[in-house]
């Protein structure tokens, strides 16, 4: 499992390029050393699957308000997905949407953190925190994937 933000690789899903970069910047500051971006949820699947699975991010970071595949759609393709770990991919929803029904959605599709736009550095760094034990690692997705009860 994960143990530094150096260990960790962040997939950013937003559509909105400034904060993509803002996310980045963000992170980078926490120490995370890898970060890849998509503007859709259909990038950022065609991304997830065209890695090896030794290459993939071992965090999501996605909006929900977004043109060609939304995120509560993203989120529905991971967690139907065959592949054992991107169906377990951890996400963290990053969105405007404060609504509860958007918060059930993304609840009921078993998100790892939900953050409300606009957010500060330490309230990312806060879900990272709660969720940072359970990422797998480059070398646990390289044999196979950690062990899920």
């Amino acid at each position: 499992m994960v143990q530094t933000y150096q260990q960790i690789d962040v997939l950013i899903v937003d559509d909105e390029p400034f904060m993509r970069k803002t996310l980045s910047q963000m992170l980078k500051i926490l120490g995370v050393t890898v970060v890849r971006e998509a503007g859709n949820g259909n990038q950022a699947i065609q991304e997830l699957i065209s890695l090896p699975e030794d290459s993939r991010p071992n965090l999501l970071i996605c909006d929900i308000g977004m043109d060609t595949m939304n995120g509560t759609e993203l989120l529905e393709r991971l967690r139907g997905h065959q592949d054992f770990d991107l169906a377990g991919l951890p996400v963290i929803v990053a969105t405007a949407h404060s609504d509860m029904e958007t918060v059930r959605r993304a609840v009921d599709r078993y998100i790892s953190g939900y953050l409300v736009k606009p957010f500060t550095a330490p309230k990312l760094k806060a879900r990272i925190d709660q969720c940072i034990g359970s990422l797998p690692t480059r070398e646990a997705l390289s044999r196979g994937g950690p062990k899920r009860a």
